[in-house]
């Protein structure tokens, strides 16, 4: 069987992309070549697969997942490789752990055979090194995990690859990224299309939520918050979709911009007092609201009775906002 590494390293590059969901896309290459982890292994390939950490917090983390692979040309060489591995994994890639910029590690030996011997496979299941024959097929490989590695945690449960700190600007973002040669490697078109794209719209729902919760305390009595939480439910229920934003103590203010898409100005202001909300719709139109119920229209430095949230909703909101 001929030995073809360019022709390994693309099928195991599509492999990566497939299987392991290592993205190709506008931010990522998925994978690249010759990756040095640490100062003193080099993988033949090195694929990352980013994800954003689902729960909302000031500055979102994106976590960075590894899959190394270190090429052989015939079985009689793996042995040797899987004990070097080892021995790095515990003494280079351990100790440093965070450091070569991932949040986990999985660690392949691959070579080009149609199947393991048991020698390998029990070898390989000890260590944790994960097993990739590469199956040539004519001039074609194919790839066959045969051997799941174990996937190594390089924060140890409690830290992140990219901190939270390091990922609240963009320019932080990629200066950290730059600390991590392969970790830039991969995402050196453009990180801060990155940070935009996954960071970005998280930091602001985070300070959105914030806002929110400061807008709600300032209110004092039970009937208010009631009707507050109704205001706001009935316009993203029965409006289009529009643009909130909340302006609390960061701005030090308790106000709620509520605007059609593309607008510069809000359609909609809900402004909170310890007592009652000033709901403003378009550039005139003032209410106080104290309750559901309770709504006075402010005319001429004069209150008047207009009925409840739900009239003012149906006459004077939504039809602003379709």
């Amino acid at each position: 069987m001929g030995f073809n590494m360019r022709g390994m390293i693309n099928r195991i590059g599509l492999w990566l992309s497939k299987e392991k969901k290592c993205q190709r896309d506008e931010y990522s290459q998925g994978y690249i070549i010759d990756a040095r982890l640490g100062e003193s292994f080099v993988f033949d390939v090195l694929g990352i697969r980013y994800e954003v950490y689902e729960e909302n917090t000031s500055s979102d983390y994106l976590h960075f997942h590894g899959h190394a692979i270190k090429i052989e040309n015939s079985e009689k060489s793996v042995t040797q490789s899987v004990s070097c591995l080892k021995n790095w994994i515990d003494n280079s890639l351990l100790p440093q752990g965070s450091k070569v910029g991932l949040d986990t590690l999985s660690v392949y030996i691959s070579y080009p055979a149609e199947k393991v011997s048991d020698e390998i496979r029990n070898l390989c299941n000890h260590e944790g090194i994960g097993v990739l024959l590469c199956i040539k097929d004519e001039d074609e490989y194919f790839i066959d995990e045969v051997i799941e590695p174990k996937q190594i945690d390089l924060c140890r449960g409690y830290n992140y690859a990219i901190s939270h700190t390091q990922q609240r600007s963009p320019g932080n973002f990629e200066s950290h990224l730059r600390a991590r040669p392969c970790l830039y490697e991969v995402f050196n078109k453009r990180p801060d299309l990155l940070f935009d794209a996954f960071i970005r719209p998280k930091q602001k729902q985070y300070y959105n939520d914030l806002g929110f919760g400061h807008v709600f305390d300032v209110l004092k009595n039970n009937e208010s918050k009631k009707a507050l939480k109704y205001l706001c439910e009935g316009i993203r229920q029965n409006s289009s979709p529009c643009n909130w934003e909340t302006r609390g103590r960061k701005y030090n203010e308790n106000t709620i911009w509520i605007s059609r898409p593309g607008s510069q100005h809000p359609t909609v202001t809900i402004r909170t007092t310890s007592r009652y909300i000033v709901l403003t719709v378009g550039e005139s139109s003032v209410y106080r609201v104290w309750s559901e119920q309770n709504v006075k229209k402010i005319e001429d430095s004069r209150l008047v009775e207009v009925g409840g949230i739900d009239r003012v909703l149906e006459k004077v909101v939504y039809p602003l906002f379709t």
